[in-house]
């Protein structure tokens, strides 16, 4: 399965709201929604001729979907069902775990740029993490953010 997970960067909407950016944060909220849609949208209509059936199925690609939700970023890659279960136990709320987004959200917040991160999943945190992430990357991820960032900026309500 490859679902999207996208930031809500809890931390930062309290750091805008504790500042009085509360303007800002209405405009980040309506395009974090638009965000979404446009990847529901992707996913229903565009996958099946965007990325091949033959790509999706060396994946493991059967039912993608669209996940809400917060993103942990570390130094660790996480290959094994126990230590990924006790981070859910730590922070449940979060949606995935990659090892590059905190520094994004750390040069965004220095320089007050508000940021959004997508993120097409390539495994399952477990043993069956895909080996060959290169393929992973020219005939999955790259073809799910073109065809998410083309639904977006297509949107005529945007």
């Amino acid at each position: 399965m490859a679902p999207l997970a996208l930031n809500s960067s809890e931390q930062l909407r309290r750091l805008a709201l504790a500042n009085g950016f509360r303007l800002l944060l209405f405009k980040r909220e309506k395009r974090r929604k638009q965000l979404l849609q446009a990847a529901a949208a992707f996913l229903r209509h565009d996958l099946p001729t965007a990325a091949s059936e033959a790509s999706r199925a060396a994946f493991h690609i059967r039912s993608p979907k669209v996940v809400g939700g917060d993103i942990v970023s570390g130094d660790k890659f996480f290959a094994d069902r126990a230590d990924l279960a006790k981070l859910l136990l730590r922070l449940p709320t979060i949606a995935a775990v990659d090892m590059e987004s905190a520094a994004v959200a750390q040069v965004c917040h220095e320089y007050s740029v508000l940021f959004m991160v997508v993120r097409t999943i390539s495994d399952t945190a477990d043993k069956s993490a895909a080996h060959d992430f290169p393929p992973f990357l020219r005939q999955v991820a790259s073809v799910y953010s073109h065809g998410i960032l083309k639904r977006l900026f297509d949107d005529p309500s945007r």
